[in-house]
């Protein structure tokens, strides 16, 4: 009787946890559709309006159309293209090319391809590197993908003006060697609560934060599938006043290769 009770509620939770997800899972396809429908309906009304004023506009203003439409049709690509690599790396499809890589080269690209964006913001930015931290191990484009969804939240969801500070610096755990990342952004405070739902595949940012600008939403969806992948650990941290920080732990190829054999 007891085993057979055992079981009932073993089934009870797994059925609540499936309807969990499939009702995440029917948020986040409204939300896409949402985010996929709206740079494509701002795209056929700027090109409508050309075709119709054609004769009207001036090259300055036709220009502006072609600009507002290219803007339109990168955000679109970003999006699919990150749907795509999420589901690719959740199914394990992608190819991994393993080796030791400094993190502080990931850093310095990621900052770079930012520059304007935060620029335009008017971010103040701080890099703190210490000397001596060793390589971690992994596949350099896809944590350099990972780090860049970070800071993309970092600058998106920051206020004008605020904070972007990045810390990286050599951590023992359990014994073995972890390269230990910060990223801090001074936008609103992600609640601690959430600590628990916000790298989940079907959660969104804009579920906790209403206010949320344009983006893809599941960023952080792949930036946990690939620091998993890498046996390493992404967590939100508290932070005192405002502001948000991720804290990653990535392992050395040593400690790798120890987490890999351990069960």
């Amino acid at each position: 009787v007891n085993s057979l009770r055992t079981q009932a509620a073993t089934l009870e939770r797994i059925n609540d946890d499936l309807v969990r997800m499939n009702h995440a899972r029917t948020r986040l396809v409204c939300n896409l559709s949402h985010e996929l429908k709206t740079p494509l309906t701002s795209i056929l009304g700027y090109v409508d309006l050309s075709l119709t004023f054609y004769e009207k506009l001036s090259d300055d203003e036709f220009k502006d159309h072609l600009r507002l439409v290219r803007e339109e049709g990168e955000r679109l690509d970003k999006l699919i293209t990150g749907m795509l690599r999420l589901f690719a790396i959740e199914s394990e499809r992608e190819i991994w090319r393993w080796k030791s890589f400094g993190v502080p080269w990931s850093i310095a690209d990621s900052f770079q391809y930012y520059s304007q964006d935060m620029a335009a913001r008017q971010l103040v930015t701080e890099i703190d590197i210490q000397d001596d931290l060793p390589e971690v191990y992994g596949d350099p484009e896809k944590f350099g993908m990972a780090f860049n969804s970070l800071v993309d939240n970092a600058v998106k969801f920051n206020r004008d003006g605020g904070l972007v500070r990045v810390k990286a610096e050599p951590r023992m755990f359990d014994g073995l060697e972890y390269v230990y990342l910060q990223i801090y952004n001074q936008g609103q405070t992600v609640p601690l609560e959430a600590r628990t739902t916000i790298f989940n595949s079907y959660t969104q940012l804009g579920d906790i934060d209403t206010e949320k600008p344009h983006g893809v939403g599941i960023g952080l969806a792949l930036v946990k599938v690939i620091v998993d992948r890498m046996k390493g650990d992404i967590f939100l941290e508290k932070v005192e006043g405002e502001g948000t920080c991720f804290g990653m732990l990535l392992p050395t190829e040593a400690a790798y290769n120890q987490l890999k054999v351990e069960p």
